[in-house]
C-alpha cells in the first residue's frame, strides 16, 4: 500500500512538472526516473506515467520524455521502440570505474572498446540508429581507476584518449550527452569528474558544432552570398520525367565533413509552427485569460519554431510569384529575416533553395509537372538544405539540427497531406537528409574559407 502511494505521488509530481514546463522553450525534456532498479514492474510503471503525462494536452503529446535504461540498454531500446512514434528518448549512463573488471582493465583497452569502431562504441551507434537518434548518454565522465592508469606509460595522454573516444562515440550514437559533473569540490584538481577542469586537458578546448566559432553577423553574410545562387547539388535530384528510386527503409545517419553526424553539443529541435495567439481570436476572454495565453505562446516562441516559420514565409512569397501556385522557381534572391528572441537581434537571410514545382498543371510550357514522389523529393531536399543554413546562423555558437528524425516528422505534420501526398513521406525523409547534409557541407566549406582568409 505504501509503495502504491509513492507511485501515485510520483505520477502526480511528473504531471505537475509537465504542465509547468511543457511550454518553456529552454527545457529540453523531463526524465521520469533516475537510475531505477531493473525490476519486472519498471516498464509497466513507465507505461502508466507516459500515458498520464501525454494525456495532458497536445503540447505534452509532442514533448520529449527521457527514460533511463536501468543499466540494460537492449531492454530499454526495445521498450522505446514499443512506444511507437512518440518522442521518447532512452537515457544511458556510461562509467568505467565501478566494477572490478573495469578497474583491472588498462585505460587503452577501455579506449579501444568505447571508440566508434570498438565493441561498445559500435553497439551504441547501432542502437542509436535503430532508435532514430532518440538516445542520449545522460551521464559520463573521464574517470578511470588508479590501476587502469597505472598500466599506461603516459597516464595523462591515456586519459585524454579515453575521454575523447567517449565523447566522439556519444555524439555519433545519439542526440547528445551530459558530462557528470560540471563543477564540484576541488574542481581544479579533478579532470576525471569535473567538466570545467577536463576542458582543454582531457577534453577538447572548445565545443562548437562546426569546430570553430564565427560571429553570426559575418557568417550569415557569407552564407547569403554563398547560397544565393542555384545549387549545383540540384543536379543530383531525379529529373521530373524519370521514375524516382524508392526510399530506403533503413534509418539514415549520413556523415558530413569532419566525420560528424547531424548532432552535437550546440543543437536545437523544432516543432510545428506556432499557432496563432488565441487571445486575439475572441473578445469574450477576460484580461487575465488573454494575458496568460499571450505568455503561453510567447514561451514557445524560440529559434526552432522561427526556422519552421521562416521556411513557411519563404513558401508563401514563392506562391505570390506564381499566381496559380503551379510553378515555384525563384528567379531572384529572396530576402527575409529571422529574429533571435533570446538576444532580440535580427539576422538578415538571403537564400535560393532548389526549385520546387508542384504536381498541378504548370502554367509555363517549359515546366514538367511533378509526380507526388518528385514533389516530396524536392520539398524534402529544399527543407533540409534551408534548415542546415538557418540553424548555422543561430549564434554565437552556430547550431546544427539535433533529434533530426523528430524534426522531420514535425515538418511532415506541418506540411500536411496537401503538400506531401500520403504514401510519399519516405521520399521526403530521405531527401530531407540529403539536403541537410549538403547544406551542412556548404556551411563547413564557407567557414573553412573564412578561417583561411
Amino acid at each position: 500500500m505504501v509503495l502504491q502511494d509513492h507511485k501515485m505521488k510520483t505520477i502526480s509530481l511528473l504531471e505537475y512538472l509537465t504542465s509547468t514546463f511543457v511550454n518553456v522553450p529552454n527545457v529540453v525534456g523531463i526524465q521520469l526516473l533516475n537510475e531505477p532498479l531493473n525490476v519486472p514492474e519498471l516498464y509497466n510503471f513507465y507505461n502508466t506515467v507516459l500515458d498520464a503525462v501525454r494525456s495532458l494536452g497536445p503540447e505534452a503529446k509532442a514533448f520529449p520524455f527521457y527514460l533511463h535504461d536501468a543499466f540494460n540498454i537492449h531492454q530499454g531500446a526495445d521498450y522505446v521502440r514499443s512506444r511507437g512514434s512518440e518522442w521518447t528518448v532512452l537515457d544511458r549512463h556510461s562509467y568505467f570505474v565501478f566494477t572490478p573488471d573495469d578497474n583491472a582493465k588498462p585505460a587503452s583497452a577501455h579506449s579501444t572498446d568505447i571508440a566508434r569502431s570498438g565493441d561498445l562504441g559500435a553497439e551504441m551507434i547501432h542502437i542509436g540508429r535503430n532508435l532514430n537518434g532518440n538516445l542520449i548518454t545522460g551521464e559520463w565522465s573521464c574517470a578511470l581507476s588508479y590501476t587502469s592508469l597505472a598500466a599506461e606509460v603516459d597516464s595523462v595522454n591515456a586519459r585524454r584518449v579515453f575521454c575523447e573516444s567517449q565523447q566522439q562515440t556519444y555524439v555519433d550514437a545519439g542526440s547528445g550527452y551530459h558530462f557528470w559533473s560540471y563543477k564540484k569540490e576541488n574542481c581544479d584538481e579533478d579532470p576525471s569528474w569535473c567538466f570545467r577542469e577536463a576542458v582543454g586537458n582531457a577534453l577538447p578546448s572548445t565545443f562548437f558544432s562546426y569546430d570553430i566559432q564565427i560571429g553570426p553577423q559575418n557568417l550569415h553574410l557569407a552564407l547569403g552570398a554563398e547560397l544565393s545562387t542555384p545549387l549545383a547539388a540540384q543536379s543530383k535530384l531525379p529529373a521530373p520525367g524519370a521514375p524516382p528510386i524508392a526510399p530506403s527503409s533503413k534509418p539514415s545517419q549520413q556523415m558530413v565533413s569532419g566525420g560528424k553526424r547531424n548532432s552535437g553539443p550546440n543543437e536545437l529541435h523544432g516543432q510545428s509552427p506556432i499557432p496563432k495567439n488565441k487571445a486575439q481570436d475572441t473578445e469574450t476572454q477576460t484580461h487575465e485569460e488573454s494575458s496568460a495565453q499571450v505568455r503561453r505562446w510567447h514561451s514557445r516562441d524560440h529559434k526552432a519554431h522561427k526556422i519552421h516559420e521562416h521556411r513557411s514565409r519563404y513558401r508563401l512569397r514563392q506562391d505570390k510569384d506564381a499566381p496559380d501556385g503551379s510553378h515555384i522557381a525563384p528567379s531572384e534572391t529572396i530576402d527575409s529575416t529571422i529574429q533571435d528572441t533570446s538576444t532580440k537581434s535580427t539576422l538578415s537571410l538571403s537564400s535560393k533553395p532548389p526549385m520546387v514545382t508542384s504536381s498541378r498543371t504548370a502554367s509555363s510550357s517549359n515546366s514538367v509537372p511533378l509526380s507526388p514522389a518528385h514533389q516530396a523529393i524536392q520539398r524534402g531536399f529544399s527543407d533540409g538544405f534551408m534548415t542546415a543554413k538557418l540553424f548555422a546562423q543561430q549564434g554565437p555558437g552556430m547550431s546544427r539540427l539535433g533529434f533530426k528524425w523528430q524534426y522531420v516528422e514535425d515538418s511532415l505534420r506541418a506540411h500536411g497531406s496537401s503538400i506531401i501526398v500520403p504514401g510519399k513521406e519516405g521520399y521526403y525523409r530521405e531527401w530531407f537528409d540529403k539536403g541537410l547534409v549538403q547544406g551542412e557541407m556548404m556551411v563547413a566549406q564557407v567557414i573553412e574559407r573564412m578561417n583561411a582568409a
